[in-house]
């Protein structure tokens, strides 16, 4: 069952997807606290994963269950808003 995500979690995803894979490639898009937040929850729902240093998060990239939903046909139009 394909989870469901706010759009403002999607573009989180999305950017991810896109290479921008830790807080500093993120900050000029989204603010930190709230960007904390969604990382964490895309991480509970499997959607992607995280890297830990020194108990921090230090990176994250999408999992193969984000990647399909990022492709999939029900986010097709925040996929094609997002640039592509």
């Amino acid at each position: 069952m394909m989870e469901k995500i706010s759009k403002e979690e999607y573009e989180t995803l999305y950017f991810i997807y896109r290479g921008r894979t830790n807080f500093q490639r993120l900050d000029k898009i989204f603010d930190k606290a709230s960007l904390k937040k969604k990382v964490t929850k895309l991480e509970k729902l499997g959607l992607i994963k995280i890297s830990y240093r020194e108990e921090e998060i230090y990176g994250f990239m999408e999992s193969d269950k984000g990647k399909e939903l990022i492709e999939s046909e029900v986010y097709k139009n925040w996929y094609r808003e997002l640039g592509d």
